[in-house]
């Protein structure tokens, strides 16, 4: 940003979208979605082409969902894709609206909405499909469609909203199978050169080990992925799956150990005391815990101390659930939570009875629930 001229409102707002894009690839969402806000206004007073204002929102709409905030993201998503509405010609270029189409998928899936992601996944191919001037970049942005295509049957095979924290399954799901064919396929045709093909390469790996119900295969995938990864962000993530595996395949102190590098390492994405991405932090404490579930009732104020920051908000009802799901596996969890004051009130999955009473401790607050 220091090289760009101040008089220079163009300029300075497309440095500010770099700025932004590179923080969110370095696992800074707050950060990025800073500098994409402060993009997206400069390129409006600017009067800047629609495309490129829309391209700016979307990514403030992934940084929002990174946030564990899907539905502001998508009101930033539907902003953009009215600045690029639908061109009645047959032949016009639709890599624009594709683009916009395409990333809004996660964001879908993130709210629990994977049969209209699967749609808004489906108009972006048949866009991308289409003759046009950009067949390169049509080809790179259908394949990551397709693998956010992949995302909806995992999400759905799963039976989860697509975000943090998330457990691969135990048992197969026709959904998953899809899943884990989509990416196969994505794996066998790998594009190699440019760092968004390298960021594709590791989302495959990491997204194909979590629709994989063979914990031993899961490993081997998130092996992969580890030997992939090019930064303390991305081996983090790549750590995170891995202690995941090593959970569904029962080897806690594999678990552990991977839970404690993958925190060493995202603090190092970025200063001060809150979590880098929150998204991640959250899913390591909720590996954190389950690898930790036979030191007993201690587990609980120790999880709710460490959840309590206030930017994983969005991840703390995940978390519980998780948690509460692995409590259930040891000889007396079910006791643990009675003690702590959970009660099922007759209906409840024990889970279920536990994120209710945290949510009850500690309630949203206006911009959670609005987020």
């Amino acid at each position: 940003m220091q090289a760009v001229p101040a008089g220079s409102p163009l300029l300075s707002a497309r440095a500010r979208y770099q700025e932004g894009d590179l923080l969110l690839r370095l696992g800074q969402p707050a950060a990025a979605l800073a500098a994409l806000q402060d993009a997206a206004a400069r390129l409006q007073e600017a009067g800047s082409a629609p495309e490129e204002q829309a391209r700016v929102l979307a990514r403030t709409a992934t940084a929002r969902r990174r946030l564990g905030r899907p539905a502001a993201g998508l009101r930033d998503l539907r902003r953009a894709l009215a600045l690029v509405p639908p061109d009645p010609r047959r032949h016009a270029d639709g890599v624009p609206r594709a683009r916009l189409l395409s990333e809004g998928v996660p964001l879908l899936l993130a709210l629990g909405r994977p049969d209209e992601a699967l749609t808004w996944a489906a108009q972006a191919l048949d866009l991308l499909a289409r003759p046009e001037a950009r067949p390169a970049e049509a080809a790179y942005r259908a394949r990551r469609t397709r693998y956010r295509t992949a995302l909806a049957y995992l999400s759905r095979g799963l039976g989860r909203p697509y975000l943090q924290p998330l457990a691969g399954p135990t048992r197969d799901h026709p959904d998953l199978v899809h899943a884990r064919a989509l990416l196969d396929t994505l794996l066998a045709g790998e594009v190699r050169g440019a760092d968004r093909d390298h960021l594709l390469a590791l989302d495959l790996r990491l997204s194909r080990a979590l629709a994989e119900p063979d914990a031993a295969r899961a490993l081997t995938l998130t092996q992969s992925a580890l030997a992939l990864a090019a930064h303390p962000y991305e081996q983090a993530q790549a750590l995170a799956l891995h202690a995941e595996a090593a959970l569904r395949a029962g080897q806690p102190d594999t678990a552990l150990a991977a839970v404690n590098r993958a925190h060493a390492l995202l603090r190092r994405v970025g200063p001060g005391p809150a979590p880098a991405d929150p998204g991640l932090h959250a899913q390591l404490l909720a590996l954190e815990a389950g690898a930790s579930v036979q030191d007993g009732p201690a587990l609980l104020p120790w999880l709710r101390a460490a959840l309590a920051d206030p930017a994983l908000a969005p991840f703390r009802a995940g978390v519980w659930r998780e948690v509460g799901a692995a409590l259930l596996t040891v000889p007396g969890g079910a006791g643990w939570l009675a003690d702590w004051g959970v009660t099922s009130q007759g209906a409840l999955a024990l889970p279920d009875a536990l994120v209710v009473y945290e949510q009850a401790q500690f309630p949203p607050s206006g911009d959670e629930l609005e987020g």
